[in-house]
């Protein structure tokens, strides 16, 4: 529950409110995320909900394998903690259950957890940003390499498994992006 919470805060939201006096949710593609912060609000706006929004899940995350992890089998609350971080991320009780579509949260969460897996999906994500100049494609590419890296890097079915189910997530958090890249459409750099 603490680590839903502590990935509910609505940082992008709060930041928009706070610099620009706006609902971040009005505004843009309506993402609480780093992405539309950056677009609508400016950039160093966009750059502290980025980092915030990692935090968000690197805290509770880190946290539950420092205290928790050997308590259970396969590292159960660690994933617990990062699964509820991402939905409280994505599905923030604080705003009506609005939120962004969490990228930063899970590479927060993945730091912690498994640092050299998640840093390989965000090389590969940041390279396809920057031949794509669209931010939405590398994110999405980034979510569906992970498990493959995590499987290959680690062997465990459980953290595949799980990661696999937060890939299926992230790229439905994205539909709307996945329809704009279709009809050439999306948003680009």
């Amino acid at each position: 529950m603490l680590a839903y919470l502590i990935g509910a805060i609505p940082v992008g939201f709060l930041l928009a409110r706070q610099l620009a006096g706006i609902d971040i949710r009005e505004h843009g593609s309506g993402s609480t995320g780093a992405t539309n912060v950056k677009r609508v609000v400016g950039n160093k706006a966009g750059l502290a909900t980025m980092v915030l929004d990692g935090v968000k899940g690197f805290v509770p995350t880190l946290g539950a394998v420092l205290l928790f992890d050997d308590l259970f089998p396969y590292h159960a609350l660690p994933l617990a903690a990062m699964v509820c971080a991402v939905l409280g991320h994505s599905k923030s009780v604080f705003i009506n259950f609005k939120g962004g579509k969490s990228i930063m949260t899970s590479i927060g969460c993945f730091l912690a957890l498994q640092p050299v897996a998640i840093l390989i999906s965000v090389v590969v994500g940041v390279a396809i940003i920057k031949l794509s100049r669209t931010v939405s494609l590398g994110s999405m590419a980034g979510a569906t390499l992970l498990p493959f890296t995590i499987f290959y890097l680690s062997g465990s079915p459980v953290y595949t498994a799980v990661t696999g189910m937060l890939a299926v997530y992230v790229l439905y958090l994205h539909r709307g992006n996945i329809i704009r890249l279709l009809n050439q459409q999306e948003n680009r750099l």
